[in-house]
């Protein structure tokens, strides 16, 4: 987007910069299928909000997003100035009525009730964009350090539901972007909220910026620091000796949020029982498992898909791959299945071993990760009698000689190094 303006480089650079509007700068906003890709912007009418849209108005596929809170006795004219600001700008508008608890934090319930709105909208390859700033960003850290948690900061861009949450504007300071609206001769809302010193956040840039500034001038700028990108390759943390400095290290290594909540549960869950398969949930779409003595993040994935599958053909799930292999012992070729998942309970007499194993034995023998176990391929014939457990076992009375074994390579849905490779019979012995 280039700049013929003096006093607005600094947020149309910021913009030009982002990696993930590409597919928008260039003209061509389209996903798998040739699904129009979206480009939301969070508007809430003020000041930053409303420079981050006019910033992108030239960008095809743009929809301002706001969220009615319903906190304030002017938020519908907020929302009607919001949809006004949109079509000045030739975006497309949608809003979302949020119901916000007044029970407790009343801050944490609006940002919760805002990302599971976000969450929900977001479709596969759509983009959101968040006006958050470099003095957002250090204020941010300067609060988590005095409420007790990691001062991480925000992170410029991590996924959500099915698509992606940017911050663009996260390195430009307050100032840059006031000068950009004033020379544009923006108007936006002042939300009365944003002065109210019984929040905390307002509190940090009302009184104590300011005072840090005039000490140490430059302090923001070190606050407001970009966060180290993800490590490449992020190791399981041993949950031995595992500490609470640990554990946050260990996550903004991976490039996520460091939850309180989250980091407590995997302190005390690190020295449960043995037999115990702990999973703690760290972020949208993000959980950790420990197992084998380890700490592992995994991503969500989706059930792979349930449905017909021919014996001899092989068939991609969505979360990984069903393939054959001839074996001393397997399946008819050509032979009609159908894929299931465990329900729990299920049991197999083995070919070759002359004994009955549940579905649940096999997948410990066979070093299944837990959050592996609930999609792996269940294979059943037209009876509806379970005849193979993908790679780990066939059914004795459905086993031929000199047929097809089932091999089943999931898809990589860790972001630490996936543990030791299972072990998946080929002989059924």
């Amino acid at each position: 987007m280039p700049s013929d303006v003096k006093g607005t480089g600094a947020v149309e650079a910021a913009v030009a910069a982002a990696a993930h509007l590409l597919p928008w700068r260039e003209g061509a906003p389209y996903g798998e299928g040739g699904r129009q890709r979206r480009l939301w912007v969070a508007t809430s009418g003020g000041l930053d909000s409303t420079v981050l849209l006019h910033a992108v108005r030239r960008l095809p596929h743009v929809c301002a997003i706001h969220l009615n809170h319903r906190l304030h006795r002017s938020s519908s004219e907020w929302a009607r100035h919001c949809a006004a600001l949109a079509a000045q700008f030739g975006a497309a508008f949608e809003q979302r009525q949020l119901t916000v608890a007044r029970v407790g934090n009343l801050e944490a319930n609006a940002r919760r009730c805002r990302y599971q709105a976000w969450r929900a909208l977001l479709g596969a390859g759509d983009v959101l964009l968040l006006a958050h700033h470099a003095d957002d960003q250090a204020e941010t850290r300067l609060w988590q350090f005095l409420t007790g948690r990691h001062p991480g900061g925000m992170p410029a861009e991590r996924e959500l539901g099915h698509g992606r949450l940017v911050r663009p504007l996260l390195a430009v300071r307050r100032r840059d972007i006031r000068a950009y609206a004033d020379h544009f001769g923006l108007r936006w809302i002042e939300d009365p909220a944003n002065a109210d010193l019984r929040f905390d956040r307002n509190f940090i840039r009302k009184r104590l910026m300011p005072l840090v500034e005039s000490r140490f001038p430059a302090a923001l700028d070190r606050l407001a620091a970009a966060r180290p990108p993800p490590t490449p390759v992020l190791s399981p943390l041993p949950a031995a000796s595992v500490t609470v400095a640990h554990i946050e290290a260990w996550l903004l290594a991976a490039g996520l949020p460091v939850p309180r909540r989250a980091v407590g549960e995997i302190r005390r869950q690190s020295t449960a029982a043995e037999d115990r398969l702990p999973n703690v949930v760290v972020a949208a779409g993000v959980t950790a498992w420990r197992y084998g003595g380890h700490w592992h993040l995994v991503r969500r994935s989706s059930l792979s898909a349930q449905g017909r599958i021919v014996v001899g053909c092989g068939r991609d799930l969505g979360n990984g791959t069903l393939a054959w292999q001839r074996a001393a012992k397997g399946l008819p070729k050509r032979e009609v299945l159908c894929i299931r998942h465990r329900q729990g309970g299920e049991r197999v007499r083995l070919a070759g071993r002359g004994i009955t194993k549940t579905v649940k034995a096999l997948h410990s023998e066979g070093r299944i990760p837990p959050w592996r176990r609930s999609c792996w391929p269940l294979l059943y014939n037209a009876s509806g009698r379970m005849v193979a457990v993908a790679g780990l076992g066939i059914a004795a009375q459905n086993a031929v000689a000199g047929g097809l074994q089932p091999v089943w390579t999931p898809r990589t849905d860790t972001l630490t190094t996936e543990p030791p490779p299972l072990r998946q019979h080929t002989d059924c012995p």
